[in-house]
């Protein structure tokens, strides 16, 4: 949580359908793209020699359940989708208490379904490669 906090807070306030009901909330956190791109460890790598090689690149985001979302990383490419996800790690003010340390939260959906709780994993590939 400390290295999250290190970051540039992003702010968030999203309105989205959960189990049945409207649910709007405040979140905390760091913008995904930010976070993998300031990581000596996940961070998203390129080659500069293939056009627009960022296209090929998808984040895997992993909950303790295994619960999972992917995203394209144009997506979150600020010249691209520049679609604001954002790594959350509070909400109202508060710690996201059962929903974990961390959670993924992707402003604009119309349904929580790709906001990944309790965030075990972040992972980079190139499905080109794989």
């Amino acid at each position: 949580m400390d290295k999250l906090q290190r970051f540039a807070p992003a702010q968030a306030n999203v309105t989205y359908f959960a189990a049945g009901s409207v649910v709007t909330e405040s979140f905390t956190g760091v913008l995904l793209w930010d976070l993998l791109n300031n990581s000596p460890v996940n961070g998203i790598v390129t080659d500069p020699n293939t056009k627009n090689d960022i296209l090929h690149k998808v984040i895997i985001v992993t909950g303790i359940d295994c619960y999972q979302s992917v995203f394209g990383a144009g997506e979150i490419d600020p010249f691209f989708g520049a679609s604001q996800i954002m790594v959350a790690y509070a909400t109202g003010g508060q710690s996201l208490g059962s929903a974990g340390f961390a959670r993924i939260v992707v402003p604009g959906d119309k349904a929580g379904g790709r906001f990944v709780s309790n965030i075990a994993t972040i992972e980079v590939r190139d499905p080109t490669l794989d």
